[in-house]
């Protein structure tokens, strides 16, 4: 018998070992493959520290669906996460809190203005228009203004005195011939200079030019002593004032006494901003004359219906956007008006007697 070699034996067992290891070790690795599609079943990272991008992809095609990168994931889900708080340069996002950037809200800041009234790019979208501005009388004093459409918010102040006996002192705010609301404050001396009451009133109007007027309620008085100011500001959809000139006024319950908002003559602007939004209203006793012919004209679309509160609150019309009518047995009538539609609508109640 031929002697075995003790140190084969140990450098084959060796060997062996070795093999066996390396063969263990590559079953275990997994090949991520350029230009095709791969699978994972547990998370991949990679981890360095380097002084640079720890990864980088370029892709130098110029064709319209070219990117760098695609994150696809879940329905509501997000496609990344980020552990800083650090702005990112140059990123270009298109919705921000589920805002698109031009409607973006902008918190507890002043909103920057352009030379042409416009709100800045980044700030809320929409437009201001200065009519007067701390401008002397005499009152009326008008101005025309031109918008896109939609809603707006119209401010007015100024000022007056009382040449006889204390009382309410102010005045109307007008579009296009229409009250929209009053500046007004009480005065308890006589010929005392008193500033009316910041009136700020949101309505909905049509694209095109429009005429803004101020005018001085009955027994307010003027000199060069008082300043008169306005403002048309347009507001986006997304921020829309909202309500309109008679709010809360949903019920009967809540009628708003519309003789303090227009005088007989005059007009005013209210809105349905939904199908199932309706408004009610009052012109009391106090408002008409006795024995008068009273003439009631809705415009803009909705229809009213008007009760007889002398008459135990009686219905005397119904779905209608005109009413006549005459009870010299009263001292003067007494109506709520109901106004409604079947979608959003601006209209305009006037009301007058003869």
């Amino acid at each position: 018998m031929q002697g075995i070699s003790l140190k084969g034996i140990v450098v084959g067992a060796v060997v062996g070992a070795t093999v066996a290891a390396a063969t263990t070790a590559l079953a275990a690795v997994h090949v991520f493959n350029l230009e095709a599609s791969n699978t994972a079943a547990a998370k991949t990272s990679v981890t360095g520290s380097v002084n640079d991008k720890l990864l980088q992809l370029t892709n130098n095609s110029g064709g319209a669906s070219a990117t760098a990168l695609g994150l696809s994931v879940a329905a509501g889900k997000p496609p990344l996460t980020v552990s800083s708080n650090t702005k990112v340069a140059n990123l270009n996002a298109d919705m921000v809190d589920g805002f698109e950037a031009e409607a973006t809200p902008v918190k507890n800041k002043l909103l920057p203005l352009g030379s042409s009234g416009q709100f800045a790019r980044g700030a809320i979208p929409g437009k201001i228009t200065s009519l007067f501005q701390n401008q002397r009388g005499p009152l009326p004093l008008s101005g025309t203004f031109t918008t896109s459409g939609g809603n707006i918010l119209v401010t007015a102040s100024g000022s007056g005195y009382r040449q006889t006996n204390e009382g309410t002192i102010g005045m109307r705010v007008n579009i296009d011939g229409a009250t929209l609301g009053v500046a007004r404050t009480y005065t308890n001396e006589v010929g005392s200079h008193k500033a009316f009451v910041l009136t700020s009133v949101p309505l909905a109007l049509g694209s095109g030019q429009h005429t803004l007027s101020l005018e001085l309620l009955n027994l307010t008085a003027q000199n060069s002593g008082d300043y008169f100011s306005a403002t048309v500001q347009e507001i986006p959809a997304a921020i829309g004032a909202g309500g309109d000139l008679l709010e809360p006024d949903d019920t009967q319950a809540q009628q708003v006494d519309a003789c303090n908002t227009v005088g007989p003559g005059e007009s005013f602007y209210a809105n349905l901003s939904t199908a199932s939004d309706q408004d009610w209203f009052r012109l009391p006793s106090d408002c008409t004359i006795a024995t008068a012919t009273i003439h009631l004209v809705l415009t803009g679309g909705p229809v009213m219906d008007v009760f007889d509160n002398n008459n135990g609150g009686a219905q005397v019309a119904a779905n209608v956007t005109s009413f006549d009518h005459k009870d010299p047995t009263f001292g003067g009538d007494d109506f709520t008006i109901h106004v409604y539609s079947g979608g959003p609508k601006q209209y305009k109640f006037t009301w007058s007697f003869t």
